[in-house]
């Protein structure tokens, strides 16, 4: 089978015509994403992308909740470093109440999700948080913490009748906001990682190809190859998606 394959992409790369290296690079692009749909089911590649994007965005929250705020470039990577090997106590119960409320204390079954689906879960333990302020302080304080110290104190401590309605009410528009900036920010993240990811993946397979062939292409157009079937990837694997919803229908 690595026979078959290796003739395969070595004769269209050698090929003179712009349909060889495109074919060339289409099965550079379905090859490096079949490796990193392994890597997301097998070795939980999304499990630990999610984990350390909430991660962050919580112990980002409750800093804001306390009224500290980040400096300069070289203090946001510190806390960045600090946010994924170290969590404080606080943001650790915040993460223990979201998983409580979200899928009631399964974390795989939240953190495997994709993100929207995460976030549509995040959301909702933020609707059942604040009908229960007291008991899910520290969630909300995470995920409320750009609302201010005033409506949060009035919300999980002191406030009554018509001023923490208001607050609650502020507070929920504010962890919404939140969880969509959660959600936007993980997204372009994740597809980065896989756009990068493939085209490492595309590099190495052309690399290994050139290799392997008695006579060397071109290292130019195997080049073009491994950078085309980069951005190809991601195209393939919307493809791929398609496809197994289409099966999934039937």
């Amino acid at each position: 089978m690595n026979s078959t394959f290796t003739n395969l992409v070595s004769d269209v790369a050698n090929a003179d015509s712009a349909e060889g290296l495109l074919l060339a690079a289409i099965v550079v692009a379905v090859a490096s994403m079949a490796f990193i749909q392994m890597l997301k089911e097998f070795f939980g590649l999304r499990y630990l992308f999610n984990y350390i994007s909430v991660r962050i965005w919580l112990d980002k929250g409750m800093a804001l909740s306390s009224g500290n705020h980040e400096v300069g470039w070289v203090g946001r990577l510190l806390l960045w470093l600090r946010r994924i090997y170290r969590w404080s106590s606080e943001t650790k119960r915040a993460e223990d109440e979201l998983i409580k409320l979200a899928t009631a204390g399964d974390r795989g079954a939240l953190y495997n999700l994709p993100i929207e689906q995460l976030c549509g879960q995040v959301s909702a333990a933020a609707q059942a948080a604040v009908g229960h302020p007291s008991e899910y302080r520290a969630f909300i304080m995470a995920v409320g913490g750009s609302a201010g110290e005033e409506d949060l104190s009035l919300l999980t401590e002191k406030g009554d009748g018509d001023s923490r309605a208001d607050a609650r009410h502020r507070v929920s528009q504010q962890m919404q906001r939140a969880i969509d900036a959660l959600q936007i920010s993980a997204s372009l993240a994740w597809r980065r990682s896989i756009q990068l990811g493939a085209l490492v993946l595309s590099f190495l397979l052309t690399a290994w190809l050139l290799g392997v062939q008695a006579t060397a292409p071109d290292p130019v157009r195997l080049l073009v190859i491994a950078i085309v079937g980069a951005f190809l990837a991601p195209v393939v694997r919307d493809l791929f998606a398609v496809l197994q919803a289409l099966r999934t229908r039937r």
